[in-house]
């Protein structure tokens, strides 16, 4: 009998120590990050400029990242969306060909594989820190927009010189889903006219050199972020992409999250930059 207690005492601690070391594993955390709603913050505190720094009527929008646990991380697995080139492509890397054919830039990468076989291995060669590197992989789907491509977000390089002394310095953003509020917070600089003298506009979106909007990510952890500020009016991209359902798109998932709510905030849908000066005018 007390031989007997003993055992069922040692089973128990063995069981107990396998649960605390799954427990550890299950929560320790990963290099990989989700993102949830963020702050928002005034675009003026981002310029370098000479005048109208009393411009604090725009704001854009942010989101956190968390580190992802080993859930989250083995979760992302049985996903077919994960990107292949996650892990090989860092911030900053230069797309200078995909296979042999030089690559000018994003939209040129993006026309190159419509036509690339799903399942066959892409050879990216890039630039990092100015050598050139090579990384391969398979394309993924991408469910939302009926097609196949690298997963991750392409941004072009480009270098916009004004005779107005104007700088930009953005050390803690990273992605260009703030380009339409920088721009429309350099309008208000080179023409010293205020958009809106008594609203909270926050906006979200990319820009253009012909001043279209394009669509962002994680735009319903935006939309609750720009609730939680008090904003009159978020400025939201219309776009709807190719083989994207109007209702996947950025305004209609605003719209949805801004509903649920319950808030008074304006969602305004923006297709290009001459959309969000004339709503601005009109709306002061």
């Amino acid at each position: 009998m007390f031989k007997k207690k003993i055992n069922i005492k040692v089973k128990f601690l063995i069981i107990g120590f396998c649960l605390v070391i799954l427990l550890i594993f299950f929560i320790w955390p990963t290099n990989y990050y989700i993102e949830s709603p963020g702050e928002v913050d005034r675009v003026s505190d981002y310029l370098v400029t000479k005048e109208n720094k009393e411009s604090h009527n725009l704001y854009l929008v942010t989101v956190y990242g968390r580190k992802a646990n080993m859930i989250d991380y083995l979760l992302s697995l049985l996903r077919s969306d994960e990107s292949r080139f996650y892990s090989k492509l860092k911030i900053g890397d230069m797309i200078i060909k995909a296979n042999k054919k030089n690559i000018q830039s994003s939209a040129a990468l993006i026309e190159y594989l419509k036509k690339y076989p799903l399942h066959k291995k892409l050879k990216l060669t890039i630039l990092r820190n100015k050598k050139e590197k090579q990384v391969d992989g398979k394309l993924i789907n991408i469910p939302r927009l009926k097609k196949h491509g690298i997963g991750i977000t392409l941004l072009d390089n480009t270098e916009i010189i004004t005779k107005a002394p104007l700088k930009i310095c953005t050390p803690d953003i990273g992605g260009p889903s703030a380009g339409l509020m920088f721009t429309l917070a350099c309008y208000q600089v080179f023409t010293h006219k205020r958009l809106s003298m008594h609203k909270k506009i926050v906006g979200t979106g990319t820009i253009e050199a012909d001043g279209h909007v394009g669509t962002i990510g994680c735009i319903k952890q935006k939309t609750i972020a720009a609730a939680r500020a008090n904003a009159d009016i978020f400025l939201v991209p219309a776009e709807c992409l190719q083989g994207e359902k109007k209702s996947q798109t950025n305004y209609q998932i605003a719209l949805k999250t801004a509903k649920k709510l319950k808030t008074k905030m304006k969602i305004v849908p923006v297709y290009n930059f001459r959309d969000a000066i004339n709503y601005l005018k009109n709306n002061k």
